[in-house]
């Protein structure tokens, strides 16, 4: 019995495309990150967006926990800042939902990444 396309990962190109997703996220920026999960799910079958959308949580979780472990205070001042810049009265020691909404962000370009790349390959070589 083979086991689903889901449920089979290619480790090594997802941990490579997440490092390259970190480093373009940490040295240009997170909007150019995007571009790798794009051209991932080009040259990979149809249902790769699902590893895009894994690659992007996990790059980014790598840079929360590198903020959080190089400088712990400040990142937590940074993010009970932008809380309180979001809701005026939010309370203190809120700043972790920003770290959840964040992965929730990135979960969501990943997919919509995936997608548009998987979409643009099918619409490709069906107009050859």
């Amino acid at each position: 019995m083979q086991t689903p396309y889901w449920l089979r990962l290619n480790t090594t190109h997802i941990l490579i495309a997440t490092i390259v997703i970190a480093g373009i996220h940490a040295l240009i920026g997170w909007q150019y990150a995007l571009v790798v999960p794009l051209v991932y799910a080009y040259f990979l079958p149809s249902r790769a967006y699902l590893e895009c959308t894994l690659q992007m949580i996990l790059a980014w979780g790598i840079l929360v926990v590198t903020s959080y472990t190089l400088a712990p205070a400040e990142t937590a001042r940074m993010l009970e800042a932008v809380v309180n810049i979001i809701a005026r009265n939010a309370a203190h020691g809120m700043g972790w939902v920003m770290m959840v909404v964040s992965l929730l962000f990135a979960a969501l370009l990943g997919l919509l990444s995936g997608m548009v790349g998987s979409s643009a390959r099918l619409f490709l070589t069906r107009s050859h």
